[in-house]
């Protein structure tokens, strides 16, 4: 089990090289684990278990890409459209107002990165 890590930042990021095996901690409830953070961009990594997953929702300030790292599952993205297959090397895009999910179906654990653009506070 790896240990815990706070959050990087531009301050505590050293050369920027990470690896995202640092930040895999599975959980009883699907694991958001925090990378890093500026004022411009958030990474998150999501760690799940099979069956593990989060229903979909929508973010009105901020796109996504969802980038799946290991395992297999099945992504959700749009109000009507139905589940599709997703697995490792293969990304979700979620722009604004998009509702948008990924559920681990597959038998292996599940870990996409998720980036996020941060919208302009006026």
């Amino acid at each position: 089990m790896s240990q815990e890590r706070e959050a990087l930042n531009p301050q505590t990021m050293g050369d920027g090289i990470i690896d995202y095996h640092d930040y895999q901690r599975f959980a009883e409830e699907p694991k958001l684990v925090s990378i890093y953070g500026d004022e411009d961009v958030r990474l998150i990594q999501w760690n799940l278990d099979p069956g593990q997953g989060h229903p979909a929702h929508v973010h009105e300030n901020f796109a996504q890409v969802l980038i799946v790292l290991q395992g297999s599952g099945e992504a959700l993205r749009g109000e009507n459209d139905p589940p599709l297959p997703i697995k490792a090397g293969q990304m979700l895009l979620a722009p604004r107002h998009i509702p948008h999910s990924i559920r681990n179906t597959g038998t292996e654990r599940l870990s996409y990165i998720t980036l996020a653009t941060i919208a302009a506070q006026s």
